[in-house]
């Protein structure tokens, strides 16, 4: 099945076309005990995580309504109503991930998909944010 649920042809792309956003692979799993132990300081010192955590204002390039984002350092903040969100969105043709958590709960969802990120960006977002509450 293609992307947007179309049958086709289907041709071979070697995900490493997109360099570090292609060339490693994981499962959620071990997506969300990464993050976890990231976003906690768990990986490097303290000043590290801190500083990696300090945010500016950045376009993103979320074409929604209502979302703020920021960026750090290898890191996204993404505001949904209210809602601070922490993590990162990756993709490479036909592949999408994202781990995100809530700042307020500390609740962490990670979702991995075969579909671009023109498709599913959003939603995700949407339902990260309400996932996480």
């Amino acid at each position: 099945m293609g992307d947007g649920g179309a049958f086709g042809e289907v041709t071979p792309v070697d995900a490493s076309v997109g360099w570090a956003a292609g060339s490693g692979y994981s499962t959620a799993g071990e997506l969300a005990v990464f993050y976890e132990a990231m976003l906690a300081g768990a990986l490097y010192p303290t000043a590290l995580v801190e500083e990696q955590l300090s945010a500016v204002e950045a376009d993103l390039g979320f074409d929604e309504e209502g979302l703020e984002t920021g960026y750090g350092l290898g890191v996204m903040f993404v505001g949904i109503d209210e809602q601070l969100l922490t993590g990162h969105l990756g993709s490479v043709e036909g592949f999408f991930s994202a781990a995100m958590r809530d700042e307020d709960t500390g609740a962490l969802a990670v979702v991995l998909s075969n579909a671009s990120e023109q498709v599913v960006v959003e939603p995700t977002m949407r339902a990260l944010g309400v996932a996480s509450r």
